[in-house]
Formats: structure tokens, sequence, C-alpha cells
């Protein structure tokens, strides 16, 4: 589902995402998410200058993990329980790019 997302980001040169997973349940193991993280994401080529918010109602634990494991690889995002202060950074962000 991640994939796809990402892939269409890359097609239409965007510079900024947010991603919405309040309705889902992740259902990824901390391995699966490092290897996202840590090996799909740069075969994606996706850039680390893209900002990417992602937005989460559940899985606290697992989202930051994620997090962090993206922070650590070089990937400008955060996640955000709150919709409001997601839209706010990944805008503030892009803004400063322009």
């Amino acid at each position: 589902m991640a994939e796809n997302g990402l892939i269409r980001l890359l097609e239409t040169n965007s510079i900024r995402t947010l991603i919405d997973y309040r309705k889902s349940k992740s259902e990824d193991s901390l391995a699966d998410s490092f290897n996202f993280m840590s090996k799909e994401l740069g075969e994606l080529n996706i850039p680390r200058t893209i900002k990417i918010a992602v937005v989460y109602s559940q899985d606290e634990k697992s989202h930051r993990f994620s997090e962090t494991v993206g922070l650590n690889w070089g990937f400008n995002l955060r996640y955000f329980s709150d919709m409001d202060e997601a839209e706010k950074w990944v805008m503030e962000v892009a803004d400063t790019l322009l």
C-alpha cells in the first residue's frame, strides 16, 4: 500500500506528501518496519529531500519505531497522531523550499 503511494509521489515530482493511516492497523512486525524503511525505500529511490508526514490513530509504538528507523536512514519524515499538526509541519517545510 505505501509503495504505490510513494511511486506516485515520484511520478509527480512532489516535494511533500501526507499519508493518512488513521483507519488502518499496522500488522507489520518491527522487523518488517525496519526492512521497509532501511531497504525498500532505498530501492524505490525515494529522495531524502521529500517531506513525508504520516498520521496514525493506533499502534503508536510501531509507528514511532518506523519514524526512528526512517530518520536514522536519512529520510525527512515525521509521524503524527494529529492531522492538523501533520498538515502544518508538511506545509511549513515545503514553504521553506519554495
